[in-house]
């Protein structure tokens, strides 16, 4: 089911409208409980472990990287890791492909 089926949604109240959607599907009802499952507990230990990264608030880099929306301790931490020394890469587009990352022109549908 692609997200745009499930139509408007927060991470707040996707649960219930996926519930909503597959009530009356036993088979998809079953599979959406158990996603849905796992999505809360992943959710819950993503919560536990970074408020086990006190290292982020000494980083100044880490700390500058998380000041941009939706880049939180871990994301940032990772990142400083990985990008150890910036000028290594000729541009911002070496780095995505240093990653695997692919420009969205690219990838498959």
């Amino acid at each position: 089911m692609s997200a745009d089926r499930v139509g408007k949604a927060t991470p707040r109240t996707c649960g219930y409208r996926i519930r909503e959607l597959v009530a009356d599907h036993p088979t998809l009802l079953v599979i959406g409980a158990a996603m849905l499952t796992a999505r809360a507990a992943l959710g819950e230990q993503l919560g536990k472990l970074e408020k086990q990264v006190p290292v982020a608030r000494g980083n100044q880099r880490v700390r500058r990287l998380m000041s941009a929306p939706g880049v939180d301790a871990i994301l940032a931490l990772t990142y400083v890791a990985a990008i150890d020394d910036p000028a290594r890469f000729r541009s911002s587009k070496a780095v995505g492909a240093h990653f695997g990352l692919t420009p969205k022109k690219y990838q498959a549908d």
